[in-house]
């Protein structure tokens, strides 16, 4: 059995990404939730939350079972925002 990857101190491959929430492990470090995707060939729009071009989810503004208003979030953003439970 492999040793689990420390995610404290950890950053994404290709970006300067921090947040545990966003990153993925992967054979050669992490790897956060945008940068997967821009390989994988998402299409990108502004983050409402943040507001860089990148990959997106709908968001739930006031969650699923209030509303049905949605915005664009970037994944690490949609990812992060569900962690913290906003």
């Amino acid at each position: 059995m492999r040793p689990r990857k420390s995610y404290l101190f950890a950053e994404c491959v290709k970006c300067d990404e921090t947040s545990p929430a966003a990153l993925m492990p992967r054979d050669n470090g992490f790897i956060c939730g945008n940068c997967e995707a821009r390989e994988r060939g998402r299409p990108e729009r502004v983050c409402a939350r943040c507001g860089e071009m990148a990959p997106f989810e709908r968001h739930h503004i006031h969650g699923r079972k209030n509303s049905d208003e949605l915005e664009d979030r970037c994944i690490n953003c949609h990812r992060i925002g569900h962690a913290l439970e906003e």
